[in-house]
């Protein structure tokens, strides 16, 4: 093999790892409301650290609305003008939206049961389209000891951030 024919197959070789392995990076606008026993809280949600830590983790350019309450977001398709608006303006492709409901039963100072269940919807900022709708259900029953609500929730959220990290590979990917 002649040194320009070797460059040129190291050069295909590399493209050709890249391109495997790299998928392809985003800017994501992520919005959860976390909901305990009925009421808001606690915020920051552990379910939404999970999804921007599982999101940057990738690759990904993430960013959140803090602590702000989007009051017009419409659960039943996870759709909302005011996070459209957030997203145009931080130039995110997409936009997750998660809504997080967990039941935490137990006396205070003592491990807990937690059940939570956990409906998220992805959303193309561009066309204002829904990508992928789903709903996640944990818990830690009977592991009350070694896994407390915030960790049962932050992994749902990286659950989320595997799912939408899919839609940017493969046969899902965004034009």
């Amino acid at each position: 093999m002649k040194p320009g024919q070797r460059a040129t197959g190291v050069l295909i070789g590399a493209a050709l790892l890249l391109s495997a392995t790299a998928g392809f990076p985003e800017t994501i606008l992520v919005y959860v409301e976390q909901y305990t026993n009925g009421t808001p809280g606690p915020a920051p949600a552990a379910a939404c650290a999970g999804i921007l830590d599982g999101l940057f983790e990738t690759g990904h350019i993430v960013f959140d609305t803090g602590k702000e309450l989007v009051p017009d977001v419409d659960w039943a398709t996870g759709g909302s003008k005011r996070l459209l608006s957030i997203a145009i303006e931080g130039g995110a492709r997409l936009i997750v939206t998660a809504r997080v409901e967990s039941t935490v039963e137990g006396e205070e100072g003592q491990p807990a049961a937690v059940r939570t269940d956990l409906t998220y919807y992805v959303m193309d900022a561009l066309t204002f389209s829904t990508l992928r709708s789903a709903a996640l259900h944990g818990d830690n029953l009977g592991k009350e000891n070694e896994v407390d609500a915030s960790a049962l929730n932050f992994g749902l959220g990286v659950e989320i951030a595997a799912e939408v990290s899919g839609l940017c590979t493969g046969s899902f990917a965004l034009e």
